[in-house]
């Protein structure tokens, strides 16, 4: 192998939860259509160490010169200190066995491990944002004596962001990422799957990098898309997804194109996806689109509904329509058929503990399936992607205090800890009435859930030991199918 990637999402919520993350997924695809092999070794939180040493070792051989690392994950979460031990003594004892070998980091926690492990003493590279080009630089480089692709020096470190790549030959918008048998797909496995790149909105909380963008920048071919559902359908019987775009919905006529295309395949689609709920009541006839293009689950961001608030993080639409539209849409259009899971904030300045509790006995009232509270997060100091908030915090009315030797925010309301302690006690209060999270929905259905049945049942009436066993099963049959490669 020419290069070994190590990736994983670990959920916040289950600790053994069976999700694939793309990226890695779609970097590998894109260097084996450059002729390099590549081997993604996924799930890497479920494995003994001893047995990821073993595969990772497996996969070892004289040609190989890069191992990559990816994962998903909420850095800050303290629960996951033993994760980062663990991959901190596998990268310490990697490096030290083989010391020809180059190390790499990319995605959105990329810029925690440079922060914590500077001058190149765990990664020698970290590749930042969409890394197609740049990882395909680094590949050439090293094997086949082309220039060195550009990099800058944070934290000692040598950073590849996507804004310093010279030569673009990744065309997303006809690019066909292709799953291979080298990544051990299981039958009937859900999958991650993109169609677009980057949002059309500007949320000033917001810290993606690629937000502002036009509506049919990155937006793939629809040609595109039918060839890998027909692909993945016929090699591995997948006909469920979770979408990946940050917003479904911000093209009307790709969102019909979808619809249109999905009555064509062989097979019942069903996917979950982020949609904008303000852009479904500007364009109403997407409304039945989505009852007929194979959606069952539903990601909105709604946020707040506090007008200040909502003006403030450019979700004004929230505030104004969101309590009278949401119900109409779950239970009169979609009659319930379609799963909606809401997000919302805890710490904008103008609302309380109360104000929140009263937001909470709204959904319970209202009976939506799952809304979930995320305190509100400003980067301020990292050497990375930073929101508006980040950049100019004291005109949002924040500021920032020492706590336990760490920078927290500070507004008229609470503050960064008791913004956490908030979602604890607001989920809490919420638990007994909830259902699961639309990206759970796409799991549970791979276990033989059906949707139609898990849309129904609330959090505490699954059968969660059942779910564990299913989910230790998949992990098994993977390890073998990676050992029998």
């Amino acid at each position: 192998m020419n290069g070994i990637f190590l990736s994983a999402i670990i959920s916040n919520t289950r600790a053994n939860a069976i999700l694939r993350p793309l990226g890695p997924y779609r970097i590998a695809s894109y260097l084996r259509q450059h002729g390099y092999s590549i081997q993604v070794i996924d799930f890497v939180h479920l494995f003994e160490n001893d047995k990821l040493l073993q595969l990772i070792k497996k996969f070892i051989t004289p040609e190989t010169k890069f191992i990559g690392f990816s994962m998903m994950i909420n850095h800050t979460d303290p629960k996951l200190k033993n994760f980062y031990i663990k991959m901190v003594n596998l990268f310490s004892l990697l490096r030290r066995e083989y010391p020809t070998l180059k190390f790499i980091i990319g995605g959105s926690t990329g810029f925690a491990w440079s922060q914590k492990f500077q001058n190149g003493s765990l990664f020698d590279y970290i590749v930042k944002g969409y890394g197609e080009d740049h990882t395909l630089a680094l590949f050439n480089h090293h094997y086949r004596g082309t220039k060195h692709p550009p990099f800058e020096i944070i934290d000692g470190n040598k950073h590849l962001p996507e804004h310093l790549v010279i030569e673009k030959d990744f065309n997303f918008s006809q690019s066909r990422h292709v799953w291979s048998k080298q990544d051990c797909i299981q039958p009937g496995e859900p999958l991650p799957i993109e169609f677009a790149r980057g949002c059309i909105f500007k949320c000033t909380f917001c810290h993606y990098p690629h937000i502002g963008k036009q509506k049919n920048d990155f937006t793939k071919h629809i040609e595109c898309v039918e060839e890998e559902l027909r692909y993945n359908y016929t090699m591995f019987g997948t006909d469920t997804y979770y979408v990946t775009d940050d917003t479904f919905n911000a093209d009307t006529e790709f969102v019909k194109a979808f619809t249109d295309m999905s009555k064509r395949l062989p097979f019942k689609l069903n996917y979950a996806a982020f949609i904008r709920p303000d852009l479904l009541k500007a364009n109403p006839e997407t409304e039945d689109m989505f009852l007929e293009n194979g959606i069952v689950s539903a990601y909105f961001g709604i946020e707040t509904f506090q007008e200040d608030n909502a003006k403030m993080i450019g979700k004004g639409w929230s505030a104004k329509h969101g309590k009278k539209y949401l119900p109409y849409l779950y239970h009169e259009k979609w009659k319930r058929k379609i799963h909606i899971n809401t997000g919302m904030i805890a710490g904008l300045p103008y609302e309380t503990l109360d104000d929140l509790k009263k937001v909470n006995q709204w959904f319970m009232d209202n009976q939506f399936p799952i809304w979930k509270w995320h305190a509100l997060y400003l980067g301020r100091t990292a050497n990375y992607y930073k929101s508006e908030f980040d950049l100019n915090a004291e005109k949002y009315g924040f500021s920032f205090k020492i706590f336990e030797g760490k920078s927290i925010w500070v507004n008229k309301s609470c503050d960064e800890i008791t913004a956490m302690d908030w979602v604890n006690e607001l989920d809490n209060d919420a638990k007994k009435y909830q259902g699961i999270t639309a990206w759970t929905t796409i799991e549970l259905s791979m276990y033989g859930l059906k949707f139609e049945e898990t849309h129904k049942l609330r959090n505490s009436e699954i059968d969660w030991n059942y779910v564990t066993g299913k989910s230790h099963t998949f992990i098994e049959n993977y390890y073998k199918d990676l050992l029998a490669l």
